[in-house]
């Protein structure tokens, strides 16, 4: 297959979500390193006083896990007429719990999975799913 994706840490502060809105977030020893860190989910998006977001029909995502002062951006992209979910999960036998974004587009939709490796200290990025590149005609996932 193909070589995972290798995304190392970045000082925290680089990663400006002041003006983000978060969506979604999660604690959990993600790095085992015995102490939780966060995964965040942001979008570009403003939400409205009432609390609904103002989609456009693209917006920038961002998924990263926060360790102290280091962060890994582990998604961060432009998503055309589409939503970004996350699942955080364990597989048994393996240590490593499995971080999974799901990008749902009004092309189709696309599965990776991120793993922490110790020894590089970054999370790896594996495409584990493309749809072929056809319009959705239905899509039951609810939007945020």
């Amino acid at each position: 297959g193909e070589e995972p994706i290798v995304i190392g840490a970045v000082p925290s502060d680089s990663l400006a979500t002041g003006e983000l809105t978060l969506l979604e977030q999660f604690s959990h020893d993600l790095n085992l390193d015995g102490s939780p860190e966060t995964i965040e989910l942001y979008t570009a998006a403003e939400r409205h006083e009432s609390g609904e977001i103002i989609w456009d029909d693209g917006q920038e995502w961002l998924l990263l896990v926060r360790a102290g002062d280091k962060a890994y951006p582990l998604f961060s992209k432009y998503v055309q007429i589409g939503m970004v979910y996350f699942t955080v999960s364990e597989a048994s036998g393996e240590e490593v719990p499995h971080i999974t974004a799901m990008v749902s587009t009004g092309a189709g939709l696309s599965l990776r999975t991120y793993t922490f490796a110790k020894d590089r200290d970054a999370f790896q990025e594996e495409i584990v799913y493309t749809s072929p590149d056809d319009n959705f005609l239905f899509n039951s996932i609810p939007a945020y």
